[in-house]
């Protein structure tokens, strides 16, 4: 299993140009001679049980799960979360007992993750295993961030007839006739310019071929999952936020977000992230075009950006309440100093039409609230603006009353959806 740490080592000497490898101790070097700004360490941990995937299909949500940290500016250590449910079952594709997951934060400067899953039994039996245990573990010390999967294991696991002995090596691959591929102690790292996070998967299975058992190809299951991470950035201040296309809220009716477009508390490094996502169709309730959502951020020692958009074409809300040829959106947030923030948002209409108020056009001033007789609010261009964030909606509507359509009341709708906010030190 071993029980070293694996360490990132990082040149002493600073870095002056901020390409994409630029190495952390680097960074942090340069970033200690700017009185400005302050250095912030942001802790992460996850781990899960099962999951199965379809593509993009979720056919087993992630078991268990347990998650502490990620906070952008928060605090985050001294947190602890566990989790356990008694027993997995989706056959042919997967058989558990109990799975038992936890994350935590609780050492004073670490993230760790555990899954323990028993009796295994992956796809009818082909692989199985009395006992598996994922850890991970990552931390930083002298500029260096260390990561482990010390701790992680197998009871007795066979894979096809065979007995595999002890740990096998990280991303042990082992073909599956007729069926496509295993991976054993799969871990998986992921390096950026300010972070760094390692993710276990004990076991991983890859359905890539024509089967006996008719699981679909491109079947994903993996089985006991644990995630650290580790994130030091210098600068005024972090940012967050992100943009989506749809989401539907309420007591019975839960859709989206759809095509969200998201800011990690680490940032993007001035890349945008862009999703898009044909017309949708959502039966008595919408259709749409093509919806695109951006996001975009860059943290530096002297500033923080971040800015979101959203999208959507041919939008046609409530069988023509609201109808609209195109509208976009978009949120910023900007500070050099981490005290002093300045957001700000613009929206567009194109062929804006809502239906008993002929006087709505195009040129919709923010905030407008209509009253929709027999239904609720409808907002248009609707912005919100706190101390540290901002968020802007195109147009959402609120069911208030009961109502010939059968929307619950509670239901909120929102279409074309933006925000970005900041958090720093020096504004608690």
């Amino acid at each position: 299993m071993g029980s070293h740490f694996n360490a990132i080592k990082h040149p002493r000497k600073p870095n002056l140009t901020f390409a994409a490898g630029i190495t952390l101790a680097a960074f942090l070097l340069l970033a200690s001679t700017l009185g400005a700004a302050q250095t912030t360490t942001l802790y992460l941990a996850n781990a899960y049980g099962a999951s199965v995937n379809v593509g993009s299909v979720v056919r087993l949500a992630p078991t268990a799960p347990s998650h502490v940290g990620a906070g952008c500016g928060i605090p985050t250590l001294g947190l602890n979360q566990n989790n356990s449910i008694a027993s997995v079952s989706l056959f042919p594709l997967i058989q558990t007992g109990v799975n038992t997951t936890s994350a935590s934060t609780m050492n004073p400067a670490n993230a760790s993750a555990t899954s323990n899953i028993a009796n295994v039994s992956l796809v009818a039996g082909l692989i199985s295993a009395d006992a598996v245990t994922a850890a991970s573990t990552t931390f930083v010390s002298n500029h260096q961030i260390l990561y482990s999967s010390a701790g992680s294991g197998f009871v007795n696991l066979n894979v096809a007839g065979i007995p595999i002995i002890g740990l096998p090596q990280p991303n042990t691959t082992i073909p599956l006739v007729g069926l496509g591929r295993v991976v054993l102690n799969e871990q998986i790292t992921k390096s950026l310019p300010i972070s760094f996070q390692l993710q276990v998967n004990m076991i991983h299975v890859y359905v890539t071929l024509p089967n006996l058992l008719g699981i679909p190809l491109g079947t994903e299951i993996i089985v006991g999952s644990a995630l650290s991470s580790v994130a030091l950035y210098t600068a005024p201040a972090a940012s967050s936020g992100g943009s989506y296309a749809l989401e539907i809220t309420g007591s019975l009716l839960n859709d989206g977000p759809i095509a969200q477009a998201s800011i990690p508390c680490t940032s993007t490094y001035g890349k945008l992230v862009t999703v898009t996502q044909a017309g949708i169709t959502i039966p008595l309730i919408l259709t749409s075009g093509t919806m695109t959502d951006t996001a975009r951020s860059d943290i530096t020692p002297l500033m923080v950006d971040a800015q979101t958009t959203s999208s959507i074409q041919n939008l046609n809300l409530l069988a023509g309440l609201v109808t609209v040829g195109a509208m976009q959106d978009k949120a910023t947030a900007v500070t050099s100093n981490g005290t002093n923030y300045q957001f700000s948002s613009s929206g567009t209409f194109t062929n804006l039409h809502v239906a008993g108020f002929p006087n709505i056009g195009d040129n919709v001033p923010p905030n407008t609230t209509l009253s929709i007789p027999g239904l609720g609010t409808l907002y248009l261009h609707r912005v919100v603006t706190t101390t540290d964030s901002i968020e802007v909606t195109m147009v959402e509507l609120q069911v208030l009353q009961s109502n010939h359509l059968g929307l619950p009341v509670g239901t909120d709708i929102r279409i074309a959806d933006s925000s970005a906010a900041l958090t720093s030190k020096q504004r608690p």
